[in-house]
């Protein structure tokens, strides 16, 4: 990819935040009608067939009350401006070809927050403790220039990483280049982090899972198959457009209790998606511009960081090129992983496949 040829200045940085907001922005002020089919967010299901009973005086019935209490705890990370020049650069703005690595690093927020606050964390419902862990997620993703031990996720960080690829700040980025970001990021940030000494990450190579590639993998872990295990599998399901026979194929994917959603979006505008309702996809959208947060207090605003509402998207429009993302605490878990994924598919094919040769 070749390099900007020129920076973002203040103006150009000024009318495209705005044109931004004018485009998206209107989405976050506007009602999320919900239907009376069953919603799945990140592998859970909420449907009216579980309310046993009204969770609160008002009308809002209880399965919706926990979904958005679910929705709401999930990292939102969108364009941002103003934030410290990236190296070699003068932008100081992602707006305009960011939106896929802001959707790789809300996938990642989502598998931190499964290794240290749980799969059942709801910001609503954190005491002091869990909230201060989950502004420490967050701090690793702040746009400002680090290291592998300060900042190891954060936008300036990732675009160093790229420049081992020859990819450079401002290009647009792919959900498969992405994954090798986030690969090689965790990879490098491992030994300086306790906290996430014991998640190490594969990609899969051509939609396929090697155990043996795995056996070895847990075998140079301290902690052995102890170790969390994050999936990233970059996957195109079509050629030019979706082929809708995989449309079952992704809400099933979705609706599995590991995944931990998909990068990937419409042509050359990435979200991420975390569930569905029917044949639509919820997701949560980068394509809002906001100011850098000053994360040095440690009481900093979370209000930026989390999105009250989903946004669908007809699964007949998603791009085909996307990367699902799975996380497995256990080999416990990635064994029933193993197990589901197979289940996912039609007669004879898989789209994830797993091959058992040297199954551990």
């Amino acid at each position: 990819m070749a390099k900007p040829d020129n920076a973002y200045g203040p103006l150009r940085t000024g009318l495209a935040s705005t044109w931004y907001k004018l485009k998206h922005g209107w989405q976050y002020n506007v009602g999320f009608e919900i239907g009376k089919e069953p919603l799945f967010l990140l592998g859970k299901c909420y449907s009216n067939l579980s309310d046993n009973h009204s969770a609160s005086n008002d009308s809002t019935p209880a399965h919706i009350k926990l979904f958005i209490d679910h929705f709401m705890s999930i990292t939102w990370l969108t364009y941002r401006k103003d934030f410290p020049p990236i190296e070699g650069t003068r932008i100081t703005t992602d707006c305009g070809w960011g939106c896929m690595i802001r959707s790789g690093q809300m996938l990642l927020a989502t598998a931190l927050n499964y290794h240290l606050l749980g799969r059942d964390w709801r910001l609503a419902t954190s005491d002091k403790k869990q909230r201060r862990m989950h502004r420490q997620i967050l701090t690793w993703f702040e746009d400002q220039p680090g290291t592998p031990d300060t900042c190891p996720f954060a936008l300036h960080q990732l675009m160093e990483v790229a420049s081992n690829y020859g990819y450079s700040a401002g290009n647009w980025f792919g959900p498969a280049q992405v994954a090798v970001l986030m690969r090689d990021s965790i990879t490098a940030s491992r030994n300086h982090h306790p906290l996430i000494k014991n998640l190490m990450v594969y990609m899969a190579k051509d939609c396929t899972v090697y155990l043996k590639d795995l056996e070895d993998m847990y075998k140079s872990e301290p902690t052995g198959t102890n170790t969390a295990l994050l999936l990233l599998i970059p996957i195109r399901l079509g050629g030019d457009s979706l082929n809708v026979i995989y449309i079952p194929c992704i809400t099933a994917l979705l609706a599995m209790e590991y995944c931990i959603g998909i990068i990937g979006g419409r042509p050359k505008h990435s979200v991420y998606f975390v569930g569905f309702q029917d044949k639509k996809l919820l997701y949560l959208d980068p394509h809002y511009v906001q100011k850098k947060i000053d994360m040095s207090h440690p009481e900093f605003d979370l209000k930026s960081f989390h999105s009250h509402l989903p946004q669908r998207l007809h699964a007949v429009n998603m791009d085909p090129s996307c990367t699902i993302g799975f996380y497995c605490k256990s080999q416990e878990d990635f064994n029933q992983f193993c197990t589901d994924a197979q289940k996912v598919g039609g007669c004879g094919w898989h789209v994830i496949d797993v091959s058992w040769h040297g199954r551990w």
